[in-house]
């Protein structure tokens, strides 16, 4: 139920942008943000589990469990 909230409120937040400064604007903020984002829920992700710096695939995959679209695809049940 978080997640999907939390994708709806990126949707709105995208499309707002949109309505004001146009699609090309939308999208160059909408990639610097999830760059942004990207790399900080990889380090959260990465310090809550304490994950060492070379984990390995499955480091990987136990780290991709957590990512917040796991919830929003089902990954997590």
């Amino acid at each position: 139920m978080f997640a999907k909230n939390w994708l709806a409120h990126d949707g709105r937040w995208f499309l707002a942008v949109e309505q004001k400064y146009g699609m090309d604007a939308a999208i160059e903020l909408d990639a610097a943000s999830w760059e942004r984002f990207a790399a900080a829920e990889a380090n959260r992700i990465k310090k809550g589990l304490q994950l060492p710096e070379k984990s390995g695939l499955q480091g990987l995959a136990k780290a991709l469990q957590y990512k917040i679209y796991a919830a929003i695809s089902g990954v997590l049940g």
